[in-house]
């Protein structure tokens, strides 16, 4: 049941109805002096919206717009801990990624001093061959 129906029927009960009429009436005539809506397409969107204006207008205009989630309300302690829990997150991250990259740079260095000593052994086998007479 959306909010028209709703609206209406609150009016009945309680013997209104003119009043609503009346109501919705004047809720078409600002439709109608803000869109180029007719009455018909002005009650079919007063229906469609929930009897909201702001959004029948925006919908006009071509503006796009989302149902907004209807968001909880988080105590005190419960923000304090979510931005804990994010900055312990961040620091985790950059620590992790932070020990990474000096692995890799260890493992480079490793590399490298196994290139040199490999090199230097084979320039002492050479200047060895050398003084034995080896060419």
């Amino acid at each position: 049941m959306n909010e028209y129906e709703k609206l209406k029927e609150i009016y009945v009960r309680n013997d209104n109805i003119d009043e609503f009429n009346i109501f919705i009436e004047n809720e078409i005539n600002y439709i109608k002096r803000q869109t180029d809506y007719t009455d018909e397409i002005a009650l079919n969107k007063l229906k469609q919206f929930d009897m909201n204006k702001e959004l029948i207008l925006k919908d006009f205009i071509g503006i796009e717009f989302t149902k907004q989630n209807k968001t909880t309300n988080k105590t005190t302690n419960q923000k304090m801990f979510n931005e804990f829990r994010s900055f312990l997150d961040d620091a985790s991250n950059i620590y992790y990624e932070k020990k990474k990259n000096d692995e890799k740079n260890e493992n480079q260095i490793i590399d490298e001093k196994n290139e040199n000593q490999i090199i230097d052994e084979d320039n002492e086998n050479q200047i060895i061959d050398e003084d034995n007479g080896i060419n």
